[in-house]
């Protein structure tokens, strides 16, 4: 189900509005409503209000997977720097 649709049904649960940042109520990439996702896959933006939940909890997943790599491979590098200049201190 859409996200726009699921926020729609927990405006009516909640019995109150939803932020004025996430109107799901007018389809447009223009503020209010400019919450894009880059797609890899498309390779263009996606609103993320048209995404199905499941592709957004699957974005997510990779999103988070892609900078936690970056930040392991950052801290990689450091460590080795350390190494190296702890070895150059010893000789």
């Amino acid at each position: 189900m859409q996200i726009r649709k699921l926020l729609k049904l927990q405006e009516v649960i909640d019995e109150k509005k939803l932020p004025s940042d996430i109107n799901p109520h007018e389809k447009s990439d223009t503020p209010p409503n400019n919450l894009l996702y880059w797609s890899r896959t498309k390779g263009q933006w996606i609103n993320i209000l048209d995404m199905d939940l499941i592709h957004v909890i699957r974005a997510l997943n990779s999103e988070s997977k892609i900078v936690l790599q970056k930040y392991q491979d950052e801290n990689l590098e450091i460590i080795k720097d350390f190494i190296e200049d702890m070895e150059k201190e010893v000789h």
